[in-house]
């Protein structure tokens, strides 16, 4: 994707006036087809102050993009806002209720002065809008790179690399690890249960990039950061002196219950937490840095790899983000 992003992002900053229009009208339409419609002036009123509207939203969008944004061009944009808006409310409220406006404005990445912002916080004030911002090349760039990597490739005509090597290891990668059915994943290992075949095929996945290099720039380092946290949960059930072999998997019960001394309970309990919470912590990184790795596949290869979906974290009041240290699992 990172071939695309640079594609597009080229397309924006050289593009002004017409053909900055045209550039939106296509992103518009590839992101909301069957609900965004272009609209063409004709007769006397023109567009009436619309470039291009959602009628289901009641969201209409004007657009301004000028070889540079100076102070002679943020004046006119602010009276062009103005007349806009009030166009539209004439020529258009009755047959679509006018509820949202965007100002789409091509300001190169350079940001916009305080006056457009007041203008549009005015504008939202005096038409009772429900909503009124600008749309910048920044939110034309993020809305494109949410297209499906078939429809940006046909639109920028930019094609990928095979990434052969890689390809290779990613088709290993899902046969072994838990993508197809992550919300199970994680409600087992909250149960204090794993299956033993995802375990296995969980280690599997250790040190199979081995010695090779890869044209991704951080592929190889993507999947060795899952080694240590696959590593530490196969050994946080697999040494822990109360884990259980059931019929399919391995399990933490509370077995102590009944095979020991009653004034043992609440220090194995103690023990018992712990250990779910160093198991918290184990699953949480190795989600991490699953996503980690998914997100890295979706920019390069497949922006459609797991419909847009990632692995759940085990417990959301854990940080959402790869800890330093694994936990102590030997406590």
């Amino acid at each position: 994707m990172s071939d695309f992003w640079a594609r597009m992002r080229l397309e924006i900053l050289r593009s002004n006036g017409v053909e900055y229009q045209r550039l939106f009208e296509t992103v518009m339409e590839l992101s909301y087809p069957e609900k965004f419609r272009k609209v063409k002036p004709w007769g006397r009123k023109g567009d009436g102050g619309n470039d291009g509207y959602i009628p289901e939203r009641g969201e209409y969008y004007q657009v301004y993009a000028p070889e540079e944004l100076n102070r002679e061009t943020i004046k006119f944009a602010i009276k062009k806002m103005k007349a806009d808006v009030e166009k539209i409310k004439e020529s258009w409220n009755e047959s679509c209720e006018f509820k949202v406006f965007y100002a789409v404005i091509n300001d190169k990445e350079q940001g916009f002065p305080k006056e457009i912002y007041t203008t549009l916080a005015k504008i939202k004030e005096d038409y009772k809008l429900e909503h009124a911002d600008v749309f910048s090349s920044s939110s034309l760039l993020r809305l494109a790179m949410r297209l499906p990597a078939s429809k940006l490739k046909t639109f920028l005509n930019v094609e990928t690399p095979s990434y052969k090597k890689e390809m290779v290891i990613h088709n290993y990668l899902v046969r072994h690890l838990p993508l197809d059915q992550p919300g199970l994943f994680v409600t087992n290992l909250s149960a204090n249960y794993i299956e033993a075949d995802t375990l296995r095929d969980l280690r599997k996945i250790v040190g199979i990039c081995n010695q090779q290099t890869y044209d991704i720039p951080g592929f190889k380092e993507a999947i060795e950061a899952m080694y240590p946290w696959i590593l530490a949960l196969e050994k946080h059930f697999m040494e822990f002196r109360y884990m259980e072999m059931g019929r399919r998997g391995y399990m933490v019960l509370k077995s102590w219950k009944k095979n020991e001394p009653y004034e043992m309970h609440e220090n194995l309990q103690k023990e018992h937490d712990l250990w779910g919470e160093n198991c918290s912590i184990i699953c949480n990184n190795l989600c991490y840095t699953i996503n980690q790795y998914i997100q890295l596949y979706r920019e390069y290869i497949n922006l459609e790899f797991l419909d847009g979906n990632f692995m759940l974290l085990e417990d959301e009041t854990l940080p959402g983000e790869l800890l330093n240290l694994l936990p102590n699992t030997n406590d």
